[in-house]
């Protein structure tokens, strides 16, 4: 359980860094608002991806090998 929470204590605390650090890197690099929230949605949809693939993999294999 603590390693969950370990695991979500640093997902959240990358999405938070994202948002705080969105204003600035839209003022830097001349994005605009809609760009920044395409950023973040496929953001979101990489964690999908990511956690639906390692699910079938450890399916697979098990949860120890995976």
């Amino acid at each position: 359980m603590w390693i969950v929470a370990i695991v979500f204590f640093f997902e959240l605390g990358d999405l938070y860094t994202f948002a705080f650090a969105a204003p600035a890197v839209m003022k830097v690099w001349a994005l605009s608002v809609s760009t920044i929230s395409h950023i973040f949605a496929w953001t979101f949809f990489g964690m999908f991806l990511g956690a639906v693939t390692g699910g079938w993999i450890s399916d697979q294999l098990g949860r120890k090998r995976a």
